[in-house]
């Protein structure tokens, strides 16, 4: 293995060791090893399990970016030009994440997308992005730039490809109702930034320990005030809610909804007409299929 992928295995087994900030086989992570080539997470792979060459997918990023400035709508077609982009292609050949697209996209070298729930509680409430400005500015941390809503895969990528000609900063990118993501030009750099963001915001929110053991919150409660993707996959398509991701996933939202509650902040869900486009990816279908 290559040690520059040698250093993000390392790194993505990191943080999918904490349940606080990858949950099932939720969460991405990738490197440009070169000016063509980009190594990003295999779908369906856990990021703590992430130890082969075999677990990363090879894909030529200056072509992927191309066809970024003019995607196309039909999720099939799109996902089959992602694979087109793989450069080592055989039977067993893994497909890539789902976030391949945006991961092309980030000017950095080293790219992380989490789940932490750290960042969900601000990512999923209207006060948002005004907390996380504090949480940054107080720790000395600096600007992070702010996606709205957009469904995982092709809408988010775009609604990247659209932040990033307005300039500013992106080594720190939220996305509301989904995650976190960091970027810097080695993974180290990359973990240490994850590490101080989710600090920050923990100090400005006071915010406890993420305990996956917690009495699990109703199935129900979370179906019907679903606060981000993973939680929809796992509670209303007929996901495996009992599996080891469900829980964790289930866990994940008892732990963000408590948060938003005690704090008196406003919780803002997914609206329904974007879960139910969630429902009818396939590529979300396929991650169904392979949770343990």
């Amino acid at each position: 293995m290559k040690p520059e992928l040698g250093k993000l295995a390392a790194a993505s087994r990191a943080l999918g060791a904490d349940p606080a900030y990858a949950q099932g086989g939720g969460g991405n992570t990738s490197v440009k090893l070169d000016g063509r080539v980009m190594a990003v997470k295999a779908s369906g792979c856990a990021l703590k399990d992430m130890g082969t060459e075999e677990d990363f997918v090879l894909l030529d990023y200056p072509r992927l970016r191309q066809y970024m400035q003019a995607p196309d709508v039909d999720e099939a077609a799109f996902n089959a030009a992602i694979a087109s982009c793989r450069i080592e292609v055989s039977e067993a050949a893994r497909r890539p994440s789902i976030e391949a697209s945006l991961h092309a996209l980030m000017p950095a070298k080293v790219v992380l997308h989490t789940h932490t729930v750290y960042a969900m509680v601000p990512a999923c409430c209207a006060e948002g992005r005004e907390i996380i400005a504090g949480a940054l500015e107080s720790a000395g941390i600096g600007e992070a730039a702010w996606l709205e809503y957009a469904t995982p895969g092709r809408a988010l990528a775009l609604a990247l490809t659209e932040s990033l000609p307005r300039g500013g900063p992106h080594e720190i990118v939220f996305c509301a109702n989904h995650g976190l993501i960091v970027s810097a030009e080695s993974a180290p750099e990359a973990l240490a930034l994850h590490t101080h963001v989710n600090a920050a915001l923990r100090a400005a929110l006071d915010l406890p320990d993420f305990d996956a053991d917690a009495p699990l919150p109703d199935v129900d409660a979370a179906r019907n005030f679903p606060l981000f993707p993973d939680l929809v996959v796992y509670t209303q398509g007929g996901g495996p809610v009992n599996s080891s991701a469900g829980r964790e996933t289930l866990a994940a939202w008892g732990y963000v909804h408590r948060a938003l509650v005690a704090r008196k902040l406003t919780p803002v869900a997914i609206p329904v007409t974007m879960t139910e486009e969630l429902l009818r990816m396939e590529s979300e279908k396929y991650r169904m299929s392979v949770a343990e």
